[in-house]
């Protein structure tokens, strides 16, 4: 009997880290039960997904309280509590940029709800406070989580990341007294400074969908907290690793909070056990909607790998861009997400969207040697966030219907980073060019903050002209 790890990352679109557990589990109980013994495990970076996963293991509870999104909207949210007095906080489920409606200017976005929902958990005695940092909305620093917590900066409330230049100083007595005896630490997945090219401002910020003259005075004022911090704590957040993460919340934890930084997935890896979980299994098997560099610097894959040797680890993945003959590596897709295929399929592709079938049934396609999907329509969906810049340049090679297509089912995310159109504004301009769509508040409306604006569109179709899509 085969001893096997199913520890699988989420397929962004498609498939939850416990949807793909659920189905080994299915999968073993119905066929392969005399054949192998199938431990799962969820599995997340420190994004959206982490305290699911961190929960599955750890003895505790789900703790609901009522706190504000970045938009100061009323919301009910969950964290988790273990009785080891552990405390996991998702922030994207506070300011998670699905969230944003853009009902305020983004430079007036708070983080302050994060500060109410840690609060409650250290009213109900959290000793240890970990902040899952990917996914969310703001770069500010994370000021209205730490006015919230107490800190008082030159007599002024309710800050944001338009303040950030003109704080001079500021007095964490109050805060210092109300965290007394808790431990922060921020989770992540990328190691991102606080400041320059490569830091919160100018990598995150366009996906969250700030201008350029925005970034431009939001830098200058992360420099100034920089520099304050480097004056009153010793701290360089300008090269500090991991400090930009989380538009900059990471650089409040390594110092404010006196907290420190560390990998999501080392950190729940280690949590779990996973050392001696390798050592009483055979096989392990894992992956990702997107396989290439970025995987093996400080996603789960390349947590996975410091336990497992490359002759024991399967990989799952919708899209491969690793040469590693050591590692068995099933590709979801087959290599067909590209122009060449949909544009024989576009109109196929495209149908199945409007139909709301993009995806087809993973079960089954999964009791193929564990594979997920080998079908067209089981390809990721993507964060349309980062997909302007691929419309822009491939809008005069192709029909619409042909890019609608691309789009929607290619999940190569590492093309969509740059481009004139990586903003809201040029998002609606271009979305609309291309659809041959009426500009209105609708459309504004179903664009903002959504991780798929043709599939949003499409469920609304009386408010749109398809002609010649």
């Amino acid at each position: 009997m085969k001893n096997i790890i199913l520890c699988s990352d989420s397929f962004k679109g498609t498939l939850s880290s416990s949807d793909i557990a659920k189905i080994g589990k299915d999968l073993v109980d119905s066929k392969y039960k005399d054949k192998v013994k199938l431990t799962t495990l969820l599995i997340a970076d420190g994004g959206e997904g982490s305290l699911e996963a961190f929960s599955s293991f750890l003895e505790g509870e789900n703790i609901f309280v009522d706190t504000i999104d970045a938009e100061y909207r009323k919301i009910n949210v969950n964290y988790f509590l273990s009785k080891e007095n552990i405390a996991i906080i998702e922030i994207s489920k506070i300011i998670g940029l699905p969230m944003i409606k853009n009902t305020i200017k983004n430079t007036k976005r708070t983080t302050r709800g994060i500060g109410i929902v840690i609060k409650d958990a250290l009213k109900r005695g959290a000793k240890t406070v970990y902040i899952c940092l990917g996914g969310t909305s703001t770069v500010d620093f994370g000021i209205g989580m730490l006015e919230e917590l107490g800190l008082k900066i030159d007599k002024k409330c309710d800050l944001c990341s338009e303040d950030l230049i003109s704080i001079d100083d500021y007095d964490d007595k109050e805060l210092l007294n109300n965290i007394r005896g808790v431990t922060f630490i921020g989770l992540s997945d990328v190691n991102n400074p606080l400041t320059g090219k490569y830091g919160a401002s100018y990598t995150f910020g366009p996906q969250k969908g700030f201008k350029r003259q925005e970034l431009f005075n939001i830098e200058k004022g992360m420099i100034n907290i920089s520099n304050i911090i480097k004056r009153k704590k010793n701290i360089d957040l300008s090269t500090y690793r991991g400090s930009g993460a989380a538009g900059g919340i990471g650089g409040a934890i390594c110092s404010i909070l006196n907290g420190t930084l560390k990998s999501g997935i080392d950190t729940l890896l280690e949590l779990a056990n996973f050392k001696n979980l390798v050592k009483e299994n055979d096989i392990v098997i894992t992956g990702e909607g997107s396989f290439d560099s970025q995987s093996l610097n400080g996603k789960v894959i390349s947590g996975i790998l410091k336990y497992v040797n490359k002759d024991k680890l399967v990989i799952i993945c919708g899209r491969n861009k690793i040469d590693d003959s050591k590692i068995k590596i099933i590709e979801t897709s087959n290599g067909i997400a590209d122009m060449r295929y949909i544009k024989l399929h576009a109109k196929e592709m495209y149908q199945a969207a409007l139909d709301n079938k993009v995806c087809v049934d993973n079960k089954e396609a999964f009791e193929n040697s564990f594979c997920l999907s080998d079908s067209i329509k089981s390809i990721l969906n993507k964060n349309l966030a980062n997909a302007w810049y691929v419309i822009s340049e491939l809008k005069d090679k192709y029909t619409a219907d042909e890019l609608l297509a691309y789009i929607l089912f290619n999940n190569d995310m590492e093309d969509f980073k740059t481009g004139d159109c990586s903003t809201p504004s040029g998002v609606i301009k271009l979305a609309c060019s291309i659809l041959d769509i009426q500009e209105n508040d609708k459309v504004l409306e179903l664009c903002s903050g959504k991780g798929n604006f043709f599939t949003e569109a499409f469920a609304t179709q009386e408010n749109f002209d398809y002609t010649g899509v």
